[in-house]
């Protein structure tokens, strides 16, 4: 990244850590020395739309369009070697559809 040094892409991702954080503690977390650990996919990115409609008042429908992205990263370090996976909802759309009155309503409200 050319704009901060924490952060090198020649093989994998590779992230400075604190060995304190290693630990799971939240007091030591900021101790000792910074080591290297690299992160590298497993799998590949995997993404799904979703289209939910539900009814929303007498005569509407609100239709959400969502795109779910999931990814699995191995972490590689000197103590641990766990697989994380990360999933994100991105919503893309979110629209109320009217549709029309029917006539028998409307002859009652009048």
């Amino acid at each position: 990244d050319p704009h901060t040094h924490l952060v090198y892409y020649d093989k994998g991702i590779i992230y400075s850590l604190p060995v304190g954080m290693l630990t799971g503690s939240v007091l030591l977390a900021n101790l000792g020395p910074s080591i290297d650990i690299r992160m590298r996919a497993v799998n590949s990115l995997v993404g799904q739309i979703d289209a939910v409609s539900t009814a929303y008042g007498i005569n509407s429908t609100l239709l959400e369009i969502d795109l779910k992205i999931s990814v699995e990263m191995l972490v590689i370090s000197p103590f641990l070697l766990d697989p994380q996976q990360i999933e994100v909802k991105i919503p893309l759309v979110m629209q109320i559809v009217q549709g029309q009155i029917p006539q028998l309503m409307v002859g009652q409200l009048a």
